[in-house]
C-alpha cells in the first residue's frame, strides 16, 4: 500500500485529493506540522504540501521530509498557478515537482507515482 502525509491548508481540495489518491492506490494520512514526519509518524512513502497557503509552512515540512527517519521522503509541492515565485522557490527547496492546484486535484496520484519511479 502506497501512503502519502498530505498537508493541505485549501480544505477545498481534500475531497479532489482524497479521490484523485485513492483511485491510484494512494492512501492519505492528514499532516498537520513538519512534527508529522519525524519520530514515531507513521512511514509514509512521499509527502505532498501546499506551497500556497498561509496555514502551512510548507518551508519546514520539506526540510522535515528531507530529514525523516529511515531516509529522505520525495515531497511533491502544490499551490495557485499564478505563484511562479513561489513555485520555483519550492523546487529549490526541495520539492521534486511542484504543480498547479488543479493539476494535483486531478493527478495527484499518477504525479506521486512517477516521482516515487524515478528516485528509484
Amino acid at each position: 500500500m502506497k501512503r502519502v502525509v498530505v498537508f493541505a491548508g485549501n480544505l477545498f481540495l481534500r475531497p479532489a485529493l482524497e479521490r484523485a489518491l485513492g483511485a491510484t492506490g494512494w492512501t492519505c494520512i492528514w499532516g498537520r506540522s513538519a512534527a508529522d514526519l519525524a519520530g514515531d509518524a507513521p512511514r509514509a512513502d512521499a509527502v505532498l504540501v501546499d506551497i500556497g497557503s498561509d496555514r502551512v509552512d510548507w518551508r519546514a515540512i520539506v526540510e522535515a521530509a528531507r530529514r525523516a527517519d529511515g531516509g529522505a521522503l520525495p515531497v511533491v509541492g502544490f499551490g495557485p498557478h499564478v505563484e511562479g515565485p513561489r513555485f520555483r522557490e519550492a523546487a529549490e527547496a526541495g520539492c521534486l515537482r511542484v504543480v498547479p492546484n488543479g493539476r494535483i486535484a486531478v493527478q495527484a496520484g499518477q504525479i506521486l507515482d512517477g516521482v516515487v519511479r524515478d528516485r528509484d
